[in-house]
């Protein structure tokens, strides 16, 4: 007997399709159980507005519109990243600021605030057809390990963390760049901390949609395996940053010091303004001792723990 959970409406219509066969019992019991888990919602609504619990009963409806995602492994993200990436985006939010409520941490701390604004910038519907969009067998299978960028809120505290680390919580306004910025997330804090702030990212449909769910500024571009530099218009910049880069391969091989020299060379004359500032973080495994060594004797500031340079201009 078949498991008729393995299949959801639009596979069965996909399904209809490509056989001609109407998978009519298939769909009935799929409506059905949707029906159950409806009538059972429903139930737990009617306790809340009983006990007039809001938040939960916010949530409740929200669910409702939108209930939970059919979930599917992914076997090069681990489960607890997994997890996350299946909530709808408002659960997760409000889940993050009451764990702030829970530690402590003041409701009007920046980081706070910024989930605040999360929650009334998202398009939510949009976020739903982002997550069905990529969170099925096609999707998770073209896209892999790339998927862990979804995730509602790591990478956010990540950026944030690293911000206050850079010292732009206190900062003047800064003109910035995120050098392969992926789903934008510290371009996405920069620029609610107060600053004018921009991503760069390879051509990626993938990451292309996730930066337009957080209202993320970015331009599709790619920087040459030979350090050429793609014409920005809106260069110069106060502040470039890099972090774990991708781009420092020829031809699958890392950049060596020749390379490395061009590229840096076209940063300070074509995207840094004078007095700017450009933060990498390299990666140890395209990374040589001797390339190091030769990025710590030009940089300003280098720390091996962190595998981050500071170029100055």
């Amino acid at each position: 007997m078949e498991n008729y959970n393995d299949f959801d409406i639009k596979q069965l219509k996909i399904m209809m399709k490509e056989t001609g066969k109407p998978n009519s019992r298939r769909l009935m019991v799929e409506l059905i159980q949707r029906l159950e888990a409806a009538y059972c919602k429903l139930d737990e609504i009617h306790e809340m507005l009983e006990n007039r619990d809001n938040v939960s009963l916010d949530n409740a409806l929200s669910e409702l519109k939108n209930p939970p995602i059919r979930k599917y492994p992914m076997s090069k993200i681990s489960d607890e990243l997994t997890e996350a990436i299946y909530l709808r985006i408002t659960t997760a939010i409000n889940e993050k600021l009451s764990s702030f409520d829970s530690e402590g941490a003041p409701g009007d701390s920046s980081i706070a605030m910024f989930y605040h604004k999360i929650l009334e910038s998202v398009n939510i519907d949009e976020h739903v057809l982002f997550q069905n969009k990529y969170l099925n067998p096609n999707g998770i299978s073209k896209w892999g390990n790339h998927l862990k960028f979804m995730h509602p809120t790591r990478y956010f505290d990540s950026k944030y963390n690293l911000a206050v680390r850079l010292g732009l919580i206190e900062s003047e306004k800064l003109k910035i760049l995120e050098m392969g910025c992926r789903g934008g997330h510290f371009t996405s804090i920069a620029n609610f901390i107060g600053h004018d702030a921009i991503g760069l990212e390879a051509p990626s449909e993938f990451y292309q949609d996730l930066c337009n769910i957080w209202n993320v500024p970015f331009i599709e571009g790619a920087i040459l395996d030979t350090g050429e530099l793609p014409l920005l218009e809106k260069a110069p910049f106060d502040l470039i940053t890099g972090f774990s880069i991708t781009f420092n391969k020829k031809q699958g091989i890392p950049w060596n010091t020749n390379t490395w020299d061009v590229f840096i060379s076209n940063i300070k004359n074509q995207w840094l303004n004078d007095g700017g500032r450009m933060i990498i973080q390299l990666s140890r495994n395209s990374t040589s001792d001797v390339v190091w060594e030769h990025l710590s004797s030009i940089s300003k500031a280098s720390d091996h723990s962190k595998m981050e340079i500071i170029i100055s201009n």
